[in-house]
């Protein structure tokens, strides 16, 4: 555990433990987590571990660097928080949006089913589960067996590639998306686009929100950044060329959001589909209520 505050070491190494897995070294000290466990990972993975300590600075920023902040949290994974990120994969599962495909309009059921359909039948022989879908917003209660299945395929993983899908997870909001991802199924572009099927079909026939395009932006910012574009430096996984870089590691975090601004009224305007006029409304984006009612305003 390193307790200086400032940058004591001239070295930084990686030495070969056992089995392809790693330490690194500060000088003669072996780099160990927040909580005083020995960091044993990849050989690529110690490789930016290597690169991240090399670097001036103060040791709180060093450790906040995003590899070490990573292994870190994997590292310091107690079992029962390991317990409760399988149980909200899970839950995840249980209500994934993939398998909520809009009736209507046909225009966005076409592509739903385009984007979603192909993800459905991919984790259904994955995991070996049958997922049920439907139209409608209320809850689809899945096979009882999905979720012991669902179990079985993540208590495989490890504590690193559990945190990693765990992040996915929470930035797609899909755990069969994620999983795609994670497994090549689907390039990052792709589940990006399944993640906002809905939203960008509201953008195409509504047109612009300036303050939740940003937000939008930030969330694609969040799940897509340029330092992480080597896939096999993270974990010796291969991911697709373009790789997902996770940005916090606290396993015990909630969904990240971004709070919308509060009674913002704005003017959009936009061309309905049925009359192909121009027209202007005010919408009041804390009165929206929710997909259904924009569904049968179209």
């Amino acid at each position: 555990m390193i307790i200086s505050k400032e940058k004591y070491w001239k070295e930084v190494r990686k030495e070969e433990f056992k089995d392809n897995l790693f330490r690194i070294y500060l000088d003669e000290t072996r780099l160990q987590s927040n909580q005083g466990n020995d960091i044993m990972i990849s050989e690529r993975l110690a490789d930016e571990i290597v690169r991240e300590w090399s670097k001036d600075g103060k040791i709180d920023s060093i450790k906040n660097s995003f590899f070490t902040k990573f292994c870190f949290s994997a590292t310091d994974c107690t079992e029962e928080e390991r317990l409760a990120v399988l149980d909200r994969l899970i839950e995840y599962g249980n209500c994934d949006p993939i398998c909520y495909i809009a009736s209507e309009p046909t225009k966005l059921h076409l592509k739903q089913k385009t984007l979603y359909r192909p993800l459905i039948e991919w984790a259904e022989k994955l995991l070996s589960i049958k997922l049920k879908t439907g139209s409608s917003l209320l809850f689809i209660e899945q096979p009882l067996l999905n979720s012991s299945k669902i179990k079985n395929y993540l208590e495989d993983l490890d504590n690193f590639h559990l945190t990693a899908l765990h992040e996915l997870t929470k930035s797609l909001g899909s755990l069969f998306t994620s999983l795609a991802l994670y497994r090549k199924f689907v390039s990052p572009e792709r589940a990006w686009e399944v993640a906002n099927a809905e939203d960008n079909f509201r953008i195409e026939v509504w047109g612009e929100v300036e303050e939740e395009t940003l937000i939008k932006n930030a969330n694609l910012e969040f799940f897509n950044n340029e330092d992480f574009k080597s896939s096999e430096s993270y974990l010796g996984v291969n991911f697709p060329n373009q790789v997902v870089k996770i940005k916090y590691f606290d396993i015990n975090a909630k969904e990240r959001k971004i709070p919308k601004p509060k009674n913002l009224t704005i003017t959009e305007e936009f061309i309905s589909q049925k009359s192909k006029k121009k027209k202007k409304t005010k919408v009041n984006t804390n009165q929206r209520k929710g997909q259904q009612k924009f569904r049968d305003d179209i």
